[in-house]
């Protein structure tokens, strides 16, 4: 048992507030630490509140006159009324200082409540919490409702973690994921990744939210088993779970409407040329899409990569492009200007038809587009 673990598990100290609440600034070799110190018991214990740096807590009890640890405190052995009395009057104390100055977070770690934030942004599922009182946290796929994540917080002891030297006794948050499981070995040989604790170990790995994987490798393995987790005709469309290779990418033309969407200003916004959009066409990370403006352009205008696809249409966009259940996020390779490659030069390179809809660019249109050296290439 831990008490002071306990209490500040899921809490982060909000600096603002802590002179108000009573703490002290004092400078040490590795920076400022912000200690609290307070009596109870009528004062024959003294409990003392450490925040480092890094935000980590440092806590003790020590008896008032000798300045020794009072050891009992988290020693399950140690029973008995008074003992109780400590026990209950130190937790009462820590919820104190607790309530002042720090704010709840959703998950214990750092990384955790990162890539919690970062799994509710990608695929607009945030995390739920069917299990009452032990703080866990799933995450489902919007298109088959099944889990691609979970999130609890265990103690060491319980990883199979041949690369962690530490304290045994210290808690942590994992990240359990589903994986193909001809990966699990190859996996397993990573830092950071554990044999699947309380799931199945064929199918499911745990990642330790610690900072040994980084936030995009985490990222990567939560992705391919949201892909994993997908119904059953997305799952089909998203069978390559990485890009398509070069000499099998499909090319694609999909509309925009000037007069709605100010496409340039969304990918100048971006700050690194991408934006997210609507698909319903079978279109798989390294496809090529061109995209069209209507009238009154009337010419294709960009040339994209595609980066990831198959990924849930956020909430925020409402009924906006109700007909497509997914979105796909474009890389811009390049801009051509009004006129290089206009609606009368599409229809005599195989496509006859307005633009109305996603659909397959002809492979007549590609070719005069990849060898074309005329057109003005602006980025």
């Amino acid at each position: 048992m831990d008490i002071a673990k306990e209490v500040f598990l899921r809490k982060r100290a909000v600096r603002s507030r802590l002179k108000d609440a009573g703490f002290v600034l004092r400078n040490n070799i590795d920076g400022p630490w912000f200690v609290y110190s307070e009596k109870f018991m009528d004062g024959d214990l003294i409990a003392t509140i450490k925040i480092k740096p890094d935000g980590s807590i440092l806590n003790t009890v020590r008896d008032s006159e000798s300045l020794e640890e009072y050891l009992p405190l988290n020693i399950e052995g140690y029973t008995g009324t008074y003992i109780g009395k400590v026990r209950e009057e130190y937790k009462a104390l820590l919820e104190r200082v607790a309530e002042r100055c720090f704010d709840d977070m959703e998950f214990a770690s750092d990384q955790a409540n990162r890539i919690a934030a970062e799994i509710e942004r990608t695929f607009s599922a945030p995390p739920e919490h069917p299990f009452k009182g032990d703080g866990s946290a799933v995450f489902r796929n919007p298109s088959s409702d099944k889990w691609f994540a979970l999130d609890m917080c265990v103690e060491r002891s319980k990883l199979d973690d041949p690369f962690y030297n530490g304290d045994s006794r210290e808690l942590i948050d994992i990240m359990n994921v589903k994986v193909d499981p001809d990966t699990v070995d190859e996996l397993l040989k990573e830092p950071g990744i554990c044999r699947c604790y309380h799931m199945n170990k064929k199918y499911w790995v745990t990642l330790t939210m610690d900072d040994r994987l980084s936030d995009d490798e985490v990222m990567e393995l939560i992705k391919r088993s949201f892909l994993l987790t997908m119904n059953g005709t997305a799952a089909r469309r998203s069978s390559a779970l990485t890009r398509r290779p070069d000499d099998t990418r499909r090319y694609w033309i999909i509309p925009s409407n000037p007069a709605n969407y100010d496409v340039d200003k969304a990918f100048r916004d971006s700050g690194n040329d991408t934006l997210a959009w609507h698909h319903r066409i079978n279109v798989l990370p390294g496809d090529i899409v061109y995209i069209y403006q209507t009238e009154p352009v009337a010419s294709i205008m960009w040339e994209c990569e595609v980066l990831e696809s198959f990924l849930p249409r956020p909430e925020n966009w409402g009924t906006y492009a109700q007909s497509s259940k997914y979105r796909m996020t474009l890389k811009r390779l390049r801009s051509f200007k009004k006129g290089d490659y206009p609606r009368s030069w599409m229809n005599e390179h195989g496509v006859k038809k307005t633009v109305r809809g996603q659909r397959s660019a002809p492979d007549v249109l590609v070719r005069a587009i990849k060898t074309d050296d005329s057109a003005s290439h602006d980025r």
